[in-house]
């Protein structure tokens, strides 16, 4: 089993977006891929919105279709 692990950081949507497409990227050459947003703007907006539910749905579909589990700190 291999499983990838990629570490973003940043505050604005441009970073997550960059994050998810190198996480789909490992999705087509490992088995699990875990990517880890350290959102670092000071209002935490990125961390704030992933209680929405597009983000909720985004979150679930990345599972469901990519193995790709994404968390928000």
């Amino acid at each position: 089993m291999r499983i990838a692990i990629e570490i973003k950081r940043g505050s604005d949507g441009k970073s997550i977006r960059d994050g998810v497409g190198q996480a789909m990227f490992y999705s087509q050459h490992f088995n699990f891929v875990v990517l880890l947003h350290v959102d670092t703007g000071k209002q935490k907006e990125i961390l704030n919105s992933m209680g929405g539910e597009r983000e909720k749905q985004l979150i679930q579909s990345l599972w469901k279709h990519h193995n790709i589990h994404l968390d928000v700190v």
